[in-house]
C-alpha cells in the first residue's frame, strides 16, 4: 500500500512519528537508512545493481530499518525504489520493507489528485492512501 502525507516545513517530528507509528501502524524502526545522492540519472552494471538491491533489502529486513530517500524516480533514489518494488513483487516471506520518500510538493506528478483527500486525516496535515 502506498501512503502519503503532505506536511508543512514546520510540522513537528513528534507529529510525523505519531502518524507513522500510530495511524499507519508501522513498527518503530531499529535503524534508519538514509540513501541520498544526486538526482542525475545513471546506470549501474547489472552485477552492481543486484548487489545494491540485495544488500539494501537484506539490511532493512534483518534490522527492522526504515529506508528514507528523496522520494523521486531519479538517480540513486530510483534504484532504492526499484529494490523495494522488486522485493514486494517477489514471493519473499520476509517482513515488509518500509521506504519513505521525502519530496517537495512542487515536484509531485499529478498532485492535484492528492488534494482531494485533505480532510481524511486526524492530524494537522494531509494524508491518505492510494
Amino acid at each position: 500500500m502506498t501512503l502519503y502525507a503532505r506536511v508543512s516545513t514546520d510540522t513537528s517530528p513528534e507529529i510525523l512519528y505519531q502518524l507513522l507509528t500510530e495511524q499507519w501502524k508501522l513498527s518503530p524502526p531499529n535503524l534508519l537508512i538514509s540513501v541520498t545522492g544526486g538526482a542525475k540519472n545513471f546506470n549501474l552494471k547489472a552485477r552492481i545493481k543486484n548487489m545494491f538491491h540485495r544488500g539494501l533489502i537484506k539490511v532493512a529486513q534483518t534490522t527492522g530499518a526504515w529506508i528514507i530517500t528523496g522520494g523521486t524516480h531519479a538517480g540513486v533514489m530510483k534504484h532504492v525504489g526499484q529494490a523495494v518494488r522488486d522485493n514486494a513483487l517477489s514471493s519473499s516471506i520476509h517482513g515488509q520493507i518500509v521506504a519513505i520518500g521525502v519530496a517537495t510538493w512542487g515536484i509531485i506528478h499529478n498532485k492535484d489528485a492528492l488534494v482531494l483527500h485533505l480532510t481524511s486525516c486526524p492530524f494537522y496535515l494531509s494524508c491518505c492512501s492510494f
